[in-house]
């Protein structure tokens, strides 16, 4: 589930750190991914789709993201 994405690593692990924080029962599939200059803030890995789809939903209600299943 991708949650954000960032223009620099540091900010990526500043906000996994406060979603950690905010979202306890995620805390665990918090992973930041560095792809040259940009930094993806995801949650996972989920075998069913459904799964992903059901935390993106659930972090949607408790936030301001709009978070999406993608494949890796």
């Amino acid at each position: 589930v991708q949650l954000a994405a960032f223009n620099s690593i540091d900010g990526a692990h500043v906000a996994r750190a406060r979603l950690a924080a905010r979202f306890d029962w995620l805390a665990d599939r918090l992973v930041v991914h560095a792809d040259g200059a940009r930094a993806r803030l995801q949650a996972g890995p989920y075998a069913e789709r459904s799964a992903a789809l059901a935390v993106a939903e659930r972090v949607r209600a408790g936030s301001s993201l709009k978070p999406f299943p993608v494949r890796r």
